[in-house]
């Protein structure tokens, strides 16, 4: 298993990987924390402010950085309202590395921010997204896909459950997630 510390940021304790807790090159300690963590700490920010919601996360390494990813939604499904997904986006900028500048076609990183105690936290995630809906391929993006197909709402117009499950089946989803998604549809209706 592998050891976690806590860290405190405004008020919020987070849970991350103890190794993220570092020496620098003066020997002071410094918290270091990669794309895994952003996306970690994000999705505790979610769970611990907004209980209610669903989210999900994913993080990505890549030649020219690291970014995360966060999904949120409410449990049916629906965007949640704008204020808590601009309190959520708010709360990711404190994990980016800093902001790309279009003028000049540069990446301009920001001191490094700190937490509640005054430990430095360098951060190597470039781009945190933050994503008002449902996953995609997660059962309340199937239900919602479903529900849309239903209502009329794609160019092929409105059709029934079947037609609109076979359609899904054309774009790839495969039975197992496909039953999830019928199933909150039905739940849910």
């Amino acid at each position: 298993m592998k050891q976690k510390m806590t860290i405190k940021i405004d008020g919020i304790e987070f849970q991350i990987p103890a190794k993220s807790l570092q020496k620098d090159y003066n020997g002071n300690d410094i918290i270091r924390l990669g794309s895994t963590e952003s996306a970690s700490i994000l999705k505790q920010y979610v769970k611990k402010k907004y209980p209610s919601l669903e989210t999900w996360s994913s993080s990505d390494k890549y030649a020219g950085g690291e970014s995360a990813t966060i999904w949120v939604c409410n449990t049916d499904g629906t965007a949640v309202p704008n204020e808590i997904y601009k309190d959520i986006d708010w709360f990711s900028k404190n994990l980016e590395a800093g902001t790309f500048n279009g003028m000049e076609d540069i990446y301009e990183y920001k001191n490094d921010s700190v937490t509640d105690t005054g430990i430095p936290i360098t951060n190597y995630t470039k781009y945190v997204f933050v994503n008002n809906r449902p996953k995609h391929g997660s059962p309340l993006s199937i239900m919602q896909s479903l529900k849309g197909m239903m209502a009329g709402e794609y160019d092929f117009g409105v059709v029934d459950l079947q037609t609109a499950i076979a359609k899904m089946k054309r774009f790839g989803y495969k039975d197992a997630e496909l039953d999830k998604g019928v199933n909150l549809l039905i739940a849910l209706s």
